[in-house]
């Protein structure tokens, strides 16, 4: 990898050194900026692999940081790091380009795989059979369900493991997933996300919920910002995957879809 220049932009010193420090144990070379004026400047001329970007700056927001830093060079690739995990921190932050989203303090395994992961996919160029792929749970209440939405993500270069029933995913939380689908009936939303929050692999992943089959469901308001998920439709969650994801280049993504 020839350029290691990750960007801390967080308007705490000891959270810039502390990064700082464990970045350059992983062999990186970090650079740091306290607001985001600052921190266009350096994207803009260092160039810089990689972001680790608080949401709140003094100088203004980090949200509208990470567009100025998507615009300036699409393919940096942008981890959300804050105390203030609220749904619509998370939601804006994926809607604007954000590529993950972790919560303060950090946790450091989740960080450094995050940053090889995300880093070696954006690189682009070398045999993809090496690239690590994104891990994407699916979780559904039917087969049918499941197959469709299996179907749907078959365009994408990425592991995917799917389950239909609650048994099968207390299991599923065992395993290390970077982001959950769930398509379930309203019934078993509450418990579905509860469950994925209670395990400690899925505590601070982005979870995607398909409000389609949430319409006027009343009781369901505030569910989905108490667990941090974020709801949308089939197609704005194949958009979000293909922002993590590079396409499949095998010859399944040209077969039709009975």
């Amino acid at each position: 990898m020839s350029n290691k220049k990750v960007l801390i932009v967080d308007d705490e010193s000891s959270v810039r050194w502390a990064l700082s420090e464990m970045l350059k144990g992983w062999g990186y070379d970090p650079l740091e900026s306290g607001n985001a004026e600052s921190a266009r400047k350096i994207v803009e001329s260092e160039r810089p692999v990689a972001v680790l970007l608080d949401i709140n700056l003094p100088d203004g927001s980090g949200l509208d940081l990470l567009s100025r830093i998507k615009h300036i060079n699409p393919k940096t690739f942008t981890i959300m790091i804050t105390a203030d995990s609220t749904v619509e921190n998370v939601v804006g932050a994926l809607r604007r380009g954000a590529d993950d989203f972790l919560s303060k303090p950090v946790n450091i395994a989740e960080l450094q795989f995050s940053l090889r992961s995300g880093i070696r996919a954006n690189r682009g160029g070398a045999d993809d059979s090496k690239k690590l792929k994104p891990r994407i749970l699916i979780v559904t209440d039917s087969e049918g369900n499941l197959d469709s939405m299996i179907r749907l993500l078959d365009i994408f270069a990425v592991e995917l493991t799917g389950i239909s029933s609650l048994a099968e995913l207390r299991r599923a939380c065992h395993e290390v997933h970077d982001l959950a689908l769930v398509d379930v009936h309203p019934g078993l939303v509450n418990q579905t996300l509860a469950e994925l929050r209670a395990s400690r692999t899925h505590s601070d992943i982005p979870i995607l919920v398909n409000h389609e089959r949430l319409v006027n469901e009343i009781s369901l308001a505030g569910v989905l910002p108490k667990y941090r998920a974020m709801a949308c439709n089939r197609k704005e969650m194949t958009e979000l995957i293909g922002r993590r994801a590079n396409p499949r280049s095998d010859d399944r993504r040209q077969q039709p879809l009975l």
